[in-house]
């Protein structure tokens, strides 16, 4: 069982999160994004001598704030929503009399809410579209664990087979539309689990994978 005290990470992109809000420094930014996950279980399963485990479909949303350190680098702390967990793969549905009648997709759905403490940083731009990369570490609290299937026949049972909380680093790149203070973006990041996202008695090196996309609008001070 892993003991691991998250305190310090939190501490840190609540307290920048609470002063910017209260006295927005000039060149900071706030916004919001929602889009799509598509993530995964790397690592070993009991289930892969039956099955191949694949990828999940799922939503990501959240909110974020950027605090200039310079002319091109921001501090980014941010706390996101999203849908992680594994696909199974489809099952077949039979009847009593063992006749098929259909087929779902069987999930281990595991949702989090993470939080980021990013650097960003913008590439120079004359135009209206001005790229960025974002990267740094995320820390996930797991909110949910199920067993879903979905598909001719929808079913949900609660599971206990990973932890609460998640370590992890993200990596991604993205573009901002506009000059003015209201902002389109699109963004697309990859987040690598860096800890064993299971518990040992159902995986010793289950790791999550997840890549986004996501579009928001950003607000420029």
């Amino acid at each position: 069982m892993r003991t691991i005290r998250w305190s310090s990470f939190l501490i840190l992109p609540a307290a920048i999160g609470l002063v910017a809000m209260a006295n927005p420094a000039a060149g900071s930014a706030f916004g919001i994004k929602g889009g799509l996950s598509v993530a995964t279980l790397r690592g070993s399963l009991p289930t892969d001598g039956l099955v191949e485990n694949g990828s999940r479909l799922g939503l990501a949303a959240g909110g974020w704030f950027a605090l200039p350190l310079g002319p091109r680098l921001s501090i980014q702390p941010e706390i996101t929503y999203v849908q992680k967990g594994t696909s199974l793969g489809t099952i077949e549905i039979v009847d009593n009399a063992g006749v098929a009648v259909g087929s779902a997709e069987l999930t281990e759905a595991v949702d989090y809410s993470e939080f980021g403490l990013l650097l960003r940083f913008s590439l120079p731009s004359g135009g209206p579209v001005s790229p960025y990369f974002v990267g740094g570490p995320v820390m996930g609290f797991r909110n949910s664990q199920k067993l879903k299937t979905t598909g001719t026949f929808n079913f949900s049972t609660d599971i206990d087979l990973f932890e609460s909380n998640d370590f992890g680093a993200a990596l991604g790149a993205g573009i901002e539309l506009g000059h003015g203070q209201f902002r389109g973006t699109f963004e697309t990041r990859y987040t690598l689990g860096l800890t064993t996202a299971s518990k040992d008695f159902y995986s010793t090196d289950a790791r999550n994978g997840a890549f986004m996309v996501t579009m928001g609008l950003a607000i420029h001070q």
